[in-house]
């Protein structure tokens, strides 16, 4: 998190604000060197109810989501799906060849940099301003179809050739989808087997 205040600062884009919600080991050192640098749009919200997630969510443009390097397939930090679910657009910084740097690209719901582009980072982070907005409406209303679509109800045909509906977490689908995408597994048996996964989001992973 240093790192991308770093960049907001070297951005020099006074109409951006970055809003940090939740306590952690890094709170105070940020703290620190926000105040040092007199950096008066970055806002420490402090700790949250989960009943106001939807609520914090919501305030926010644009949501970013982090993930240390070298962390594939499964690596997708659950805080995804619930941005997904509120519709907003995503700022993703890690493995571009992750789950979450793949999904996010695949379905033009974001943005993703590597780590290590920091001047592609503090670019991008110059270059927004509210004629953005309209992007990213566009990029939420996509990443919500999504989670409505492809992770939160998946729908086969049954033994009899009806229709049978479960609701799925997205936890469950993404994880499925992970394991299947890194390993290019093709047979639904091995892959149930395996790993547990049930036959109707093995389905939803493969079809996509």
């Amino acid at each position: 998190l240093q790192e991308i205040i770093e960049n907001l600062k070297k951005s020099l884009n006074n109409n951006l604000e970055f809003h940090l919600w939740g306590t952690g080991a890094e709170e105070n050192r940020l703290k620190e060197y926000t105040q040092s640098h007199k950096m008066s749009n970055v806002v420490f919200h402090g700790a949250y109810l989960r009943s106001k997630q939807s609520e914090v969510i919501n305030s926010c443009d644009l949501a970013l989501v982090t993930l240390t390097e070298g962390m594939f397939g499964l690596g997708v930090p659950s805080k995804t799906y619930n941005i997904m679910a509120a519709g907003k657009a995503i700022l993703f910084i890690g493995e571009p060849n992750s789950e979450i740097g793949l999904l996010i690209k695949e379905k033009r719901i974001g943005y993703v940099f590597e780590p290590s582009d920091r001047d592609g980072i503090v670019k991008f982070l110059s270059s927004l301003s509210s004629e953005k907005c309209s992007e990213f409406k566009e990029m939420g209303q996509r990443a919500r179809k999504v989670a409505e679509e492809e992770y939160a109800k998946d729908i086969i045909p049954d033994k009899e050739n009806k229709i049978s509906k479960r609701l799925l977490s997205l936890e469950e689908t993404q994880y499925i989808n992970g394991i299947i995408r890194k390993n290019k597994l093709k047979n639904c048996l091995e892959i149930g087997v395996g790993y547990g996964g049930s036959a109707i989001v093995i389905l939803n992973a493969l079809k996509i």
